[in-house]
């Protein structure tokens, strides 16, 4: 069973989601440089977009660990450039996406499932089976 990932709209997805969670003024905005994650999918990993070529079980597994090192990225320019821990992280369950990300404790800033839980993304708005049915 083959699967069809649109990068696209699950970026804008989780956008969507971890905009709510942002400071509404930034400490360092101002200095040499903006917000320097103004989007999760700046920080895709290599090889995200041939996922696609992968059983559908296997392209879930290996999508929610590519997002979660995309999260990672995201959160370090956030938590840099809001002076303060955020963090996140996804998980499947089922046919949903888990979304975690937001403030974090200081005592526990590398700890994503601190993060408040977001609205969870249905795998349909961003997956299609190629062969069968999700």
């Amino acid at each position: 069973m083959g699967v069809h990932i649109d990068n696209e709209a699950l970026t804008r997805l989780l956008d969507e989601r971890f905009a709510a969670t942002l400071p509404t003024s930034w400490p360092t905005k101002g200095w040499a440089w903006d917000v320097r994650s103004p989007s999760v999918g700046h920080h895709w990993p290599i090889g995200v977009h041939f996922l696609d070529e992968l059983p559908f079980e296997q392209a879930v597994d290996a999508l929610v660990e590519s997002i979660n090192d995309a999260i990672a990225g995201y959160a370090t320019g956030v938590s840099e450039d809001a002076c303060e821990p955020y963090n996140g992280y996804v998980q499947a369950d089922g046919d949903l996406l888990r979304v975690r990300f937001g403030r974090v404790p200081f005592s526990h800033p590398d700890d994503g499932r601190r993060a408040p839980e977001l609205p969870p993304i249905p795998l349909s708005a961003f997956v299609t089976v190629t062969d069968g049915e999700l």
